[in-house]
Order: structure tokens, then C-alpha cells, then sequence
């Protein structure tokens, strides 16, 4: 990963880069050029050494530019539900299931939810598909939340 290394009252700080805005997770983001090349760093409330003000308002740089808010499934009424979610490249963990994902490629990804009646008991599923590729296809008996976090 890039960075930007700035050296402030003598000490040298680093903040990473991104290639893709959509890393920064919605938040606002400093736009650095590296020639022909755009490279994004997050900005947001935690306060770190390197400040800019944008619009009148004062944000800190991020160290790390790549943000995932924690998404939540919940499972609430039958039937088959659908959402389109970004995901950085990393790691995450999805509760209930305790079931942990690699994410190789920076993409939207379809996550499936389904929830149906299995005899006397709720089963719910959850599937994570690129195109045609199933990145997870899980399933538990009961009901509940479900949460997705960059771990």
C-alpha cells in the first residue's frame, strides 16, 4: 500500500493510500497525485498529527485509508432479501454464523439473505456471491442479526 509520509516538527509520519475511493467507505477523502496517477487518503475525526481543512471544516488524516462500517442483516420477516455491499480487500468475520471470509478483490459483492420455516425451526441463510463466484454460502437454525466487520 502507498503512503504518504510527512514530516512534522522533525518526526516523520506516515498515512496510507488508496487507489480506490470506494475504499474510503463513504467518509471524506484527500485526493493526492502521484504524477498521472490519483491516490486517495481517508479523512475523518480521529485525531491524528496531520490536519487539512476542507470546506470550512477541520478533519484529521486517517494512518489507514480503508474503512468498512459494520453491516447488518436482520433477519425479520420470510423470505429472500438482496443488497449489493462493497468490500475493501481484507478479512472479515460474520456473527451468528462465526464464519470468517477473504476478500481478494475490491468489488460489490451480493449478499443474500433467506429466511424460511424448516419443520419447526427458522433457518436462516446467507449467501456472498461475485458474478458467478460463491464466496460464502452459510446456514444456521434460529434467528437473529446478522453483523459483517473487517476483523
Amino acid at each position: 500500500m502507498a503512503k504518504l509520509v510527512v514530516n512534522i516538527k522533525g518526526q516523520s509520519e506516515e498515512f496510507g493510500l488508496t487507489d480506490d475511493a470506494r475504499d474510503i467507505g463513504g467518509n471524506d477523502y484527500l485526493t493526492v497525485s502521484n504524477g498521472n496517477k490519483k491516490q486517495y487518503a481517508r479523512l475523518g475525526n480521529n485525531a491524528t498529527k496531520l490536519i487539512v481543512v476542507k470546506n470550512k471544516q477541520k478533519f484529521y488524516v486517517q494512518k489507514e485509508p480503508v474503512y468498512f462500517s459494520e453491516k447488518l442483516f436482520p433477519y425479520q420477516e420470510r423470505g429472500q432479501h438482496s443488497f449489493d455491499v462493497y468490500f475493501p480487500v481484507g478479512n472479515y468475520h460474520i456473527s451468528i454464523f462465526e464464519q470468517k471470509i477473504s476478500i481478494s478483490t475490491a468489488s460489490f459483492y451480493k449478499v443474500t439473505t433467506i429466511l424460511s420455516k424448516n419443520g419447526f425451526k427458522n433457518q436462516m441463510n446467507m449467501i456472498i456471491t461475485n458474478g458467478s463466484d460463491v464466496i460464502a454460502n452459510l446456514k444456521i437454525y434460529g434467528i437473529g442479526t446478522v453483523s459483517i466487520t473487517k476483523i
